[in-house]
């Protein structure tokens, strides 16, 4: 009686699943139940894949789920030993990001039961909006106690420029250094003569880092006109209006006898 059923269901299922790969004499179903509504995705989206696979014989012994991507090539995601005649399962996906702006991912659902017997079926979806951010590397920022470049202009960052012959409207970052605190140290703070606003967050992927992503951090953290204590591996965003800008990686910190040679070298990555 129970072999009729679930023949009877696979005859109801199978033709609405038209990513199924199916032999007609299977005896193993497997299907999203939720696969008409996947489709297009951004980043950091997480996605359910409702999974449900069974057979007509004794159990599924396996489900394995694949990913392939022009970027990552083939990556299995899921390969789990079920042993259960009829098994729902719930896949969660977290999207991530790409070096294109859209980017075609494809997915195998495979289900192989106790006499070997395998099923699967495709699904495709759509990351859109992923583009990674171009990295800009080798940036110095020198401490404010040594009259070089210690201030940063979002307007041009092909260089750094030195505070007494900058325009005050033009000091977005300037290296924070009073003699009479710091003494020969590097302060290790930031702040602003205009309207810039800082997160640290170095739990931030900033090598993955993308326009959504960078805004999504910044929009949602607690911000503030200086930044303090930078250390070597600081992630620094910034942005203005309540709007994110860009990203800072502190690649290296600088503080040795003296004033004269401090600095932070830096990579940034700014939003188009």
């Amino acid at each position: 009686m129970r072999n009729i059923y679930y023949i009877l269901l696979a005859f109801l299922l199978l033709p609405l699943i038209s990513g199924c790969e199916k032999d007609e004499e299977s005896t193993v179903v497997i299907v999203l139940e939720n696969f008409s509504e996947l489709g297009y995705c951004k980043p950091d989206d997480v996605i359910l894949f409702k999974i449900h696979t069974f057979t007509k014989n004794e159990r599924i012994e396996n489900l394995k789920i694949v990913s392939e991507d022009i970027e990552n090539g083939n990556k299995v995601l899921l390969d789990s030993v079920i042993n259960q005649n009829n098994f729902k399962y719930t896949f969660a996906y977290k999207v991530p990001a790409y070096k294109q702006d859209t980017t075609l991912v494809s997915f195998v659902f495979s289900a192989k039961d106790n006499t070997g017997v395998e099923q699967s079926m495709k699904k495709h979806i759509k990351v859109t909006g992923s583009k990674i951010l171009e990295e800009y590397t080798g940036l110095k920022l020198y401490s404010g106690g040594n009259n070089r470049e210690d201030v940063l202009f979002l307007g041009d960052l092909s260089k750094a420029y030195n505070y007494a012959d900058t325009d005050s409207a033009n000091i977005d970052i300037y290296s924070y250094y009073d003699k009479n605190i710091h003494y020969e140290s590097l302060s290790r703070e930031w702040r602003t003569n205009t309207d810039v606003e800082f997160v640290k967050n170095n739990t931030y992927d900033y090598s993955s880092a993308t326009s959504q992503s960078l805004n999504n951090i910044f929009v949602n953290s607690r911000k503030s006109s200086s930044v303090k204590d930078l250390q070597t591996g600081d992630v620094v965003i910034i942005g203005k209006a309540g709007e994110a800008w860009g990203a800072f990686h502190i690649v290296n910190v600088i503080d040795s006898e003296g004033t004269n040679n401090d600095y932070y070298l830096i990579n940034y990555k700014k939003m188009n």
